[in-house]
This record gives C-alpha cells, structure tokens and sequence, in this order.
C-alpha cells in the first residue's frame, strides 16, 4: 500500500509542476495588470499635476479674463442697445425743448388790385407791396411773447390820395400768459420728463456695462469649470480603460467572473460618452463665450482657452451695507427712479390739463405813416399833405408809439365734456402707478440678489473645503477599493462606482470655484462697485 501512494505522487509531480508554473505566470500577468492600472491617475499622489497636463494638451485661443471684458464692452448686443435707447431719449428731449425755441418768421408780399369805379372819388387801381416781421416765444411757464412788426407801400390812381406812395407801419409787442391749462408745470411737463427719461437711459446703459462685464465674467469661469471636468473626464476614461484591461486578466486567471468584466466594459462605454458629453460642454461654454463678446476664436472650428484662474479667496463687506450700497448705487434702481420721476411729470401737466383754458392776453403797439406829398385839386381847391417822408420814418414812428395802441382781455376756450384730458389724466396716473410698482419690485429683486450672492461668496471657503475633502476622500476610497479589489474583497462593479464617486467630487469642485467667482462678479453688479475683493494670492 506504501509503494502504491508512492507511485501515484510520483505520477502527479509532473502536472501539478506544470500547474504551479501556470500560476506563476498567470500571478505575474495580473501583478502586470496591476501595475498598469496603479499608473492610473486614481492612485497619483499628485492628482492635480494629471489635470494640469492635460489640460496642457487642449487645442484652442487662450484669451484672459482682461480681455474678455474688453471685446465685451467694444461689441456686447445689450451695450449697443442700451447706446440706441440713450440715443432715442436724447432726441426725444431735443424735440421737447422745439416749442420754447424762440421762432423767427418774415414774409413780402406784392398785390395790384383793379376794378370798376362808379364814383369819380374813388381810384380804379391799387398796388402794394408788404413786409412782415415777427418773433414769438414760448417760456417753459407757458407765457407767450410776440414781437410784430409790418409795413407797406402802396400806390393807387385815386384823386383824392395826398401821398404817392404811401407808407405805413405798425409795432406791436403781444403777451398771452395761461391761468389755468397751459400754466407752469403743464407747459414744461414733457421738458421735464424727456430729462427724466434721458437720465435714466443713461442708468440704463451704465447698468448694461456693468451687467455685462459681470455676465462675461460668468461665462469665462464656466468656461474654466468645463475645461477641468473634461480633464478629468479624459482622465476617468483612460482609468477604465486600465480597469478593463486588469479585469480581463484577472477573468483569464479565475480571479473573477465574466459579470465583473462586463461591468469593466460598461463602465468604459459610459466614460467615453461622458468625454464626448463634457467637450460639447466646452465648446457651448466657449461659443457662449464668443457671442457675449462678439468674436470668434482663429481659426475657425476652435475654441477659447480661459488663461486666468478663479480667485482664491473673496473679501466682503458685511451684508447691511452692500444692502444699502445696492440700494444707493444699482443703476438699474436709478433708472427705474428717473421713470417714476419722468411719470410724476406728465402726470403733475395732465392735472392742470384738464382745467378750461383761460388766457391773460395783452399788447402794445404803434402805428406810423409817411410817404411823397402830392397836390391835390378839390374844387377851388389846392390841398397837399405835409407828411414827408420814406420807410425809416414809418418805423421811427410805429417804434416811438406816435400813435400809440394796447389791448387787454380774457380769453375762455371750454370743452364741455373733456374727454381727451381727462382721459390723458387718468393714463398719467395708471403710468405713475406701473412706475412706482416696477421700483418696488426692483428694490425687492436687487435686495434679494445681493443677499443670494453674499450667502454664496461668504460660504464659498468653507464650500471649496468642503469639495476639495470631497475629493480627498474620493481619492482614498478609490486606492481602499483597489487594493480590496485585488484581494479579492470587493467586485469591479462596486469598484466602477467609487470610481464614478470620484468624477462627481471634482466636479462638485470644479462648480464651487467658479461659484464663488460669478457671484463675486454679480455683487460688484448690483452694488455699482468693487464690493468684493478677489486675490489669487
């Protein structure tokens, strides 16, 4: 019996050597596995130094932060229609001011006159030539001034005229002053409120500069936030594809079944999608980019670079006063005032509108003649005239009020019903309303901006050491599951989900940076000034 066991171990040397050899082989083949996959960026020491260069190996146009808010400002959409607004409201106001613009008129005139006589007494022709010359002006209280002054020579074939020809002229200096409708504030109501108007389209474009240096501020940082998780998404790839080779090896040598590999390949697929994804989101972030600043990266087909780096820390002032900053600088509230200024306005010129209208008017005048005597036969008559004398002398004496003129009286123009004013009155005040609402609204929209954006900043420190322990984290779960993976401990698939654990926390990162940095952006916004202190020190 002895020599029988001795025998049989003497048969089964030969193949359990040749066994023992296998596994040798198929132990070094997966330590080789293993090696490879510890080259992985999952297991660095330095992970940041693997994003870096891979970054470095993206093709595109670096543009900085500086230089984006330059092409901005130079070519934004909402800059140049905030430029048009301004523009439209400054012509507006010139037009207000057209009816208290002094006006100048003048006008000649000829007329010969002929017609049939029955009378010996009376001339049958009649010529003469007329010159008028007037200056009115409107003041912004709705008195009317005018200055006239007229002449004219004429000439006719009647016995009986002493002079030939004859001149005449007149001067008169007229006031019309509104007591009721037209008086004061409704006369200059427009001219008041096309100042508002202007003065807010100037808000309103200070307010489009600054919301769009704040606005391609945020494009930039989502820019640097996408080109990271495609970093990292490239580098996630590359790791399962080490992972898939490792899990192959270890399937040749019975260290796994087929389900972990197929679990190794469908976490590879899902990778390779995942780049193709975050590269689209690059090339969104970049075009995103490049329409707010109107212009497109050279070549064509590539894509921005962002060159600059988030700050690293924030500095704030405490919330009460970038309140009352906000509600003392935005422009978009100063804006909003001036449109509820500029409704007060028309609303003040409705209310006297919609009074009768009653005129003071008055005037003072002076009339003068003068012309060449002529000998005139009446009967046994010689009469001549001794009126001597040429145009200067007219106007001397319409001037000098030789023969003075004034008027004075009342004017009553009354529509019975008013609808028109009325109806413009109760329109003013509606406006008046819609302003005051639109104010409101846009204190509680600017309040509540500042205090959203003060809460990200001010949490933004301890939300970035949240996100960097996040990964720390991530980083040593993925080395446990690794090592517990080789010894056999764990699967791929959970191994796959650590993995994935891992991309979601740099992520998660990579939005917290830029966070911080876009809010900063939107306070120096809402509060018209450098509200936070970014460094990169």
């Amino acid at each position: 019996m002895r020599n029988f066991r001795i025998e049989l171990r003497n048969e089964l040397a030969f193949p359990l050597l040749v066994l023992a050899m296998w596994l040798i082989a198929s132990v070094s083949q997966i330590a080789g596995g293993q090696a490879t996959a510890s080259s992985g960026w999952l297991l660095s020491d330095d992970p940041d130094s693997a994003i870096s260069r891979t970054l470095a190996t993206f093709h595109g146009t670096y543009i900085s932060l500086d230089e984006a808010r330059s092409l901005a400002l130079k070519n934004a959409n909402g800059i140049r229609t905030a430029e048009a607004g301004l523009q439209v409201a400054e012509g507006r106001h010139r037009s207000s001011k057209s009816p208290f613009d002094p006006v100048f008129s003048t006008g000649i005139s000829t007329s010969n006159i002929e017609q049939p006589v029955s009378s010996p007494f009376t001339g049958s022709e009649y010529r003469q030539t007329s010159i008028e010359t007037a200056v009115t002006w409107q003041l912004p209280t709705g008195t009317q001034l005018g200055a006239q002054l007229q002449t004219s020579k004429s000439r006719t074939n009647g016995p009986f005229s002493t002079l030939e020809p004859q001149y005449s002229a007149s001067a008169t200096f007229s006031i019309v002053q509104p007591l009721l409708q037209g008086f004061g504030r409704s006369a200059s109501a427009e001219l008041t409120a096309s100042r508002q108007d202007m003065d807010a389209a100037e808000a309103s474009l200070k307010d489009a500069r600054m919301a769009t240096l704040a606005f391609v501020e945020s494009l930039y940082w989502e820019l640097y936030a996408a080109e990271r998780d495609y970093a990292v998404k490239i580098l996630d790839r590359d790791e399962a594809e080490l992972l898939l080779r490792e899990t192959e090896l270890r399937a040749e040598a019975g260290v796994v079944n087929s389900g972990q590999v197929a679990s190794a390949r469908v976490f590879l697929a899902q990778q390779k999608l995942e780049v193709l994804d975050s590269r689209e989101n690059v090339e969104r972030a970049s075009d995103a980019l490049s329409e707010m600043i109107g212009a497109y990266p050279k070549p064509a087909g590539t894509r921005y670079r962002a060159m600059n780096s988030p700050p690293s820390t924030i500095r704030l002032s405490n919330l009460d006063s970038l309140v009352d900053l906000a509600q003392v600088n935005n422009q978009t509230l100063q804006s909003c005032e001036n449109l509820l200024a500029a409704a007060e306005s028309r609303l003040s010129g409705a209310l006297w509108d919609r009074l009768p209208t009653l005129n003071l008017v008055g005037s003072l005048g002076g009339n003068g003649l003068t012309g060449s005597p002529r000998t005139v036969v009446f009967a046994n008559d010689t009469l001549q005239s001794n009126i001597n004398g040429n145009w200067s002398d007219a106007y001397e004496s319409a001037l000098g009020r030789d023969y003075p003129t004034w008027v004075i009286g009342l004017e009553l123009r009354m529509p019975l019903f008013r609808h028109g004013d009325r109806g413009e009155y109760y329109r003013s005040r509606g406006e008046v309303e819609l302003a005051k609402n639109s104010l409101n609204a846009a204190r509680r929209e600017i309040e509540r901006a500042v205090r959203e954006n003060y809460r990200e900043v001010e949490q933004s420190e301890t939300r970035l050491d949240a996100a960097r322990a996040g990964v720390e984290a991530a980083q040593e779960q993925v080395r446990i599951g690794y090592i517990e993976y080789r010894a056999g401990r764990t699967t791929a698939f959970e191994l796959v989900r650590l993995v994935a654990d891992h991309a979601s926390a740099h992520q998660r990162y990579s939005t917290a940076v830029a966070r911080a940095a876009q809010a900063a952006a939107n306070l120096r916004w809402l509060t018209a000034s450098a509200a936070a202190d970014e460094s990169n020190q």
